[in-house]
């Protein structure tokens, strides 16, 4: 049995670390679990997250039928182009540089 690296090791203690660091993220309000009540920039921010994350799909399925990688989708581009403006535009209308940048 090999044992583990120094990388894998550092690694597990860096999750834990991380992990023992989580009180916040608890809920606190659990009724607001089952029906959250959302802003329309939280609305907003989900569409372009959701947008952003699946835009890459039309060439990802171009590509599984014709079974090949070669040449770009323009279709793509630009929706990943669309989406990525609108992450500036959430970013600035929550006034958060993170996504901002």
């Amino acid at each position: 049995m090999h044992g583990f690296s120094g990388a894998s090791v550092a690694l597990l203690l860096l999750s834990l670390m991380t992990l023992c660091n989580c009180q916040d993220l608890v809920p606190r309000d659990t009724s607001s679990l089952l029906i959250p009540r959302f802003s329309r920039s939280e609305i907003l921010g989900f569409v372009i997250g959701f947008g952003t994350t699946f835009a890459a799909m039309p060439e990802l399925i171009a590509m599984h039928r014709r079974q090949s990688s070669a040449g770009m989708n323009p279709r793509m581009v630009a929706i990943m182009g669309v989406f990525q403006i609108l992450w500036v535009y959430y970013g600035l209308l929550i006034a958060s540089r993170p996504v901002i940048v």
